[in-house]
């Protein structure tokens, strides 16, 4: 399994975060920014067990933050804040988990984030709906400016209800 979703781009990056049978997670790799939620930026070479993942239902393990998608569709991130990628209203680190704000009614059903230094993700629900916040450099966002932003907006237009997969300045999203 963790090989199947590593390929298919669930696990990326310099951090990886797999699930037990058990439902337990378990997280290794580089932690430089607090991407693994371990409270410190030391790089963890064994599979260690992640109980600040315990109630997740899917993890988006990215280049510097994690993103975790709970059973009720409500999203926690962790990790590199700079542009807001974290979707938490600021450009701070965050070193556990933290609960996003999302305006919507559906929950959320996957996110990504760009893997590289970009500092951009996406958000897709249940209904439909795309929200993308951070760097909005060269109009990444899809919200017709360059603008940052750093709690997740909805991205209007064409795109509601109908995306289901999106390409965002170069890089692929799978959501």
């Amino acid at each position: 399994k963790l090989a199947s979703d590593y390929a298919s781009g669930t696990c990326g990056g310099d951090a990886q975060v797999t699930e037990a049978s058990s439902g337990e997670v378990y997280v290794w790799g580089s932690n430089s920014s607090h991407q693994l939620a371990e409270g410190n930026v030391e790089k963890i070479r064994q599979p260690k067990h992640a109980p600040q993942f315990g109630h997740v239902h899917q993890l988006e393990a990215g280049q510097y933050c994690s993103f975790g998608i709970q059973a009720d569709g409500s999203v926690i991130a962790c990790g590199k804040g700079s542009y807001g990628r974290l979707g938490l209203g600021d450009s701070n680190n965050q070193l556990l988990p933290k609960k996003l704000t999302f305006d919507t009614r559906h929950p959320i059903k996957k996110v990504s984030s760009s893997k590289g230094s970009d500092g951009h993700s996406l958000a897709l629900t249940a209904g439909g709906e795309v929200f993308s916040w951070g760097d909005g450099d060269y109009g990444k966002l899809g919200h017709g400016s360059g603008t940052t932003h750093k709690i997740p907006k909805l991205i209007g237009g064409v795109l509601a209800s109908k995306v289901v997969k999106c390409v965002s300045a170069g890089y692929r999203h799978s959501t």
